[in-house]
């Protein structure tokens, strides 16, 4: 019956069953003068969004990173083998689905996405660094700007960047944490103050002072 509602081929008893709007989404695409040929795979695309994120609720919920992890599933969906490969690539994916959403957004469907938080400088830099010098995907630049926003003011406080004494007292207050907690502190600690290393905002020899007997 889920299969035959994402069809639409039997009406939806759910109310917020996104999959209702696919028709009226292809219709908008039409009126914006895309072919019919790229409507059916951006169609194709938000009906495969809709089956994976799950179409009974939730939605308010979904985000940037929600897409990102779509974009990188690797797919068994029921309604996605039979479709082309091209049409499965992450980049595709991840385009077709943030239109999908922001169509949705824009018809009242579901609420706008939290607005992410503006970064200062020299963090928006550090993220561009990541991506560009580290090749890190956009949940990995995340996964590392959380944990960095957990000490940031402290290195980079007023007068002060990456101070000797300051890395070690974070390091030492790690030691409640688990073995993964404090691991994932000290990949991330070392990968920004390379950053700043990078950057000439700190000594080269900051680096030691994450060496730990």
């Amino acid at each position: 019956m889920h299969l035959l509602e994402q069809r639409g081929l039997v009406p939806s008893k759910n109310r917020n069953d996104i999959s209702q709007y696919i028709g009226h989404y292809a219709s908008a695409l039409s009126a914006k003068g895309y072919t019919p040929k790229t409507v059916k795979h951006m169609v194709f695309n938000a009906r495969h969004f809709a089956y994976w994120t799950g179409n009974d609720g939730g939605w308010d919920d979904v985000n940037r990173h929600t897409i990102e992890q779509f974009a990188l599933h690797d797919c068994s969906c029921p309604r996605a083998k039979s479709g082309p490969l091209m049409h499965g690539t992450v980049a595709t994916r991840r385009r077709d689905a943030a239109k999908f959403l922001r169509y949705l957004v824009g018809q009242g469907v579901i609420a706008s996405p939290p607005q992410q938080p503006v970064l200062d400088e020299r963090l928006a830099a550090y993220c561009h660094w990541l991506a560009t010098a580290r090749a890190l995907s956009p949940r990995g630049i995340e996964e590392k700007l959380r944990e960095v926003k957990r000490w940031y003011t402290k290195i980079c406080g007023e007068e002060v960047t990456c101070s000797t004494e300051v890395l070690r007292s974070i390091l030492f207050d790690q030691a409640h944490r688990s073995t993964g907690s404090i691991g994932r502190t000290m990949s991330t600690l070392r990968s920004f103050v390379r950053f700043l290393i990078a950057k000439g905002e700190c000594s080269p020899d900051r680096l030691a002072a994450l060496n730990v007997g």
